[in-house]
């Protein structure tokens, strides 16, 4: 097969350089398929197809009045080179689509865009968010919530803060010596706003969900406490709500008596704590001390494990006096410390817990 050489002097210096793939290519007319590798297309296009020995198909099709075929697949020219193309003759083919798909080509469409952020959302929510939901004491009844936010269910629920009424949600009264826990509801949620009508108190404590990542009712599957924010609170002998603080990570509250007036033994001795629920927790607490001698006394207290507490109470010299000193101390799974004296000529023994430190996410 022979073809003919351009005149040089007829044409400018590409239509001579052309003309003999002209040729070429008019014996090229019958479309082809085939497979080749992803050289223009969209984003989710080439992530779909990443691996350069899957390929795609690909057709020939819309023969324009220069003998040019124009390549596509899915009916969008965005394949510039085919298996049995050679690199030359692919840059000869004009895809009238490549260049804007060229430009495009790292820009992410609107629906991946979307599909990305409902990833990360998905993400976030998997997380058991909330924020905001502080808790304060009000009075003996009412407690002050504050605005935040706390995801329930695979739902992120905005939540309308309000001084709340313990007491009345509760039936009228508290259980008196008990702690109550409050626990958000969505049960009744509209527009995805939560408020103190969707709040449940129960004395039932809540457990830790590992799947839901927060603190659930362990029979209510949709009741879920913030409870290392706070919300519980514990009624006294007279029913009413003891004065507490958050702050920090920490329940501090009023003065509650764990050990009164007793003559300490030499060995360690356990007592029980008064914390919301089973487990290990790390408590703060007033050690006091009174005694009629003038030997030097001491006092201790221990973490539930046995060892010595963060702080222990000083050695006290002087006869007849009352000395005081404040601890922090781990309990033990039982939620007990330890505490012993030497030597127990005590005339008053006395100890206080003032808060506790709240409970992580495990």
């Amino acid at each position: 097969m022979g073809y003919t050489l351009p005149d040089k002097t007829a044409h400018d210096w590409f239509d001579q350089l052309k003309t003999p793939f002209d040729q070429i290519w008019d014996d090229i007319q019958s479309a082809g398929t085939g497979t080749a590798k992803v050289r223009v297309g969209t984003r989710a296009e080439r992530l779909a197809y990443a691996a350069p020995s899957a390929g795609l198909s690909w057709i020939e099709t819309d023969k324009n009045a220069d003998n040019q075929w124009r390549w596509q697949h899915d009916g969008s020219a965005w394949l510039a080179v085919g298996g049995n193309i050679s690199a030359f003759m692919a840059l000869m083919l004009l895809v009238e689509s490549a260049a804007a798909a060229r430009t495009a080509l790292d820009v992410p469409s609107s629906g991946e865009v979307s599909a990305s952020l409902q990833a990360v959302a998905a993400l976030i929510l998997s997380a058991g968010i909330q924020s905001g939901l502080g808790i304060k004491y009000k009075d003996s009844d009412e407690v002050t919530l504050d605005d935040g936010e706390i995801e329930i269910g695979g739902s992120v629920y905005s939540f309308n803060g309000a001084d709340f009424d313990v007491a009345a949600s509760f039936g009228g009264a508290l259980t008196a010596s008990t702690w109550h826990f409050l626990y958000l509801n969505p049960a009744g949620a509209s527009a995805g706003a939560l408020g103190t009508t969707d709040i449940v108190v129960e004395t039932a404590v809540p457990t830790w969900d590992a799947a839901k990542n927060g603190w659930y009712h362990p029979t209510e599957a949709t009741y879920r406490c913030p409870f290392e924010l706070g919300w519980a609170v514990l009624a006294d002998g007279s029913s009413n709500i003891v004065l507490f603080i958050v702050a920090g990570g920490i329940y501090s509250h009023a003065p509650l008596t764990l050990l009164d007036d007793i003559t300490p033994a030499t060995s360690a001795t356990a007592l029980p704590t008064n914390v919301p629920g089973a487990g290990t927790w790390t408590i703060m607490g007033e050690f006091r001390v009174g005694h009629s001698t003038t030997t030097g006394v001491a006092g201790y207290v221990f973490n539930g494990l046995g060892s010595p507490a963060i702080w222990l109470f000083p050695n006290v010299a002087s006869g007849g006096s009352l000395n005081s000193s404040i601890f922090i101390a781990a309990t033990d799974a039982s939620r007990q410390i330890m505490f012993s004296g030497s030597p127990t000529t005590f005339a008053t023994f006395k100890i206080f817990q003032t808060g506790f430190f709240l409970p992580p996410r495990p």
